[in-house]
């Protein structure tokens, strides 16, 4: 049975173990894939988040619209007071990316917490990317709810 020793500082080998005994990166192009494959699930996770807040915004003007048959009294007002359904098929789709950002949020931050330099770079530019390609249309609500990343 070998020993596992876990460097507590930032260190730039091209020898490390990613999450998974049998992810080892022996050669410099093996690290530089494993790189880019976590740069796009940083993007991801950004991207991830984008969708969730794009679907509870839309969720939330649907959820207020107020149906009228010409006149000013409404016939229907689904209004912020109703309860939400726990299984209406929007909380469902919430919930599931909700599942997919925390998988991909704590991976990256076990991945970060490998301390190899490369890898954290690799992360810490997949969010920046990600933010910059779907964090422009994100409402400023989203900065208050953020975990993990």
């Amino acid at each position: 049975m070998s020993v596992i020793t876990f460097s507590m500082y930032f260190y730039a080998s091209k020898d490390v173990t990613i999450l998974w005994e049998k992810w080892e990166t022996k050669e410099t192009w093996q690290l530089v894939l494993s790189c880019v494959f976590w740069f796009l699930m940083a993007v991801l996770y950004e991207g991830v988040k984008a969708l969730r807040d794009f679907a509870c915004q839309k969720y939330r003007k649907y959820a207020s619209v107020q149906m009228t048959d010409g006149s000013s009294k409404p016939l229907f007002n689904k209004s912020s007071q109703s309860a939400p359904l726990m299984l209406s098929t929007e909380h469902v789709i919430q919930t599931f990316l909700h599942f997919v950002q925390m998988t991909l949020g704590y991976l990256l931050m076990l991945v970060v917490m490998t301390f190899n330099v490369w890898l954290f770079v690799a992360v810490i530019l997949g969010y920046t990317v990600g933010f910059f390609l779907f964090g422009w249309w994100c409402s400023s609500d989203t900065v208050k709810h953020e975990h993990c990343g």
